[in-house]
């Protein structure tokens, strides 16, 4: 189970575990609650002097949950900008708190929804225009898509994110199916 969940950790979270990104999401599937928190207990045992923090902020049925891989410093930072806490506001959370505590709240609002709520790009480290122009056009209009939806104007900016994000994962994939660990990527971030 162990190696299941590592190379999920791996192929879904290598930018933010590389440092080129602040947070990943990922989904496990068939594996029970209490194997997955003892997982996650020992990878934060590994990651928290690394600055990474893992939690599971949703439980999708009896035995499919979502993850939530952050680097705290980073993470602490956008969510500590005036522009964000203002739209963050708008949309219900209490910004007078630290970082846990707004990923508290966003785990109460990933469970009570069916669907992604929004705000989850910033999160996830999309660039605030990019959350607010897809929530504006609905999730149309766009100037370009990959890891996420850009309508900020600047595609070429956003397509060279997207590149590093690939690359990442790419690389990452190659260095783990070759028995590079995770620890051994997160050092070398």
């Amino acid at each position: 189970m162990d190696s299941i969940f590592e190379k999920l950790l791996v192929e879904h979270c290598a930018p933010a575990l590389c440092g080129l990104k602040a947070a990943n999401l990922f989904r496990v599937n068939g594996m029970d609650g209490l194997t997955v928190c003892r997982i996650i207990e020992c990878w934060n045992r590994k990651l928290n002097p690394c600055g990474i923090s893992m939690q599971i902020v949703k439980q999708c049925g009896t035995d499919s949950f979502l993850v939530y891989v952050w680097r705290r410093k980073w993470l602490s930072h956008l969510l500590s900008g005036a522009k964000t806490r203002e739209f963050l506001q708008t949309q219900g959370y209490r910004v007078d708190c630290d970082v846990n505590e707004m990923i508290r709240q966003l785990t109460i609002r990933l469970v009570r929804s069916e669907n992604f709520p929004h705000e989850i790009g910033v999160f996830l480290g999309y660039p605030l225009t990019d959350v607010l122009g897809f929530i504006r056009n609905r999730g149309k209009n766009y100037t370009c898509a990959g890891y996420w939806k850009s309508y900020s104007g600047n595609a070429e900016r956003a397509k060279k994110g997207f590149e590093a994000y690939m690359n990442c994962f790419r690389t990452c994939m190659d260095a783990y199916k070759h028995g590079v660990g995770v620890m051994q990527m997160v050092s070398a971030a």
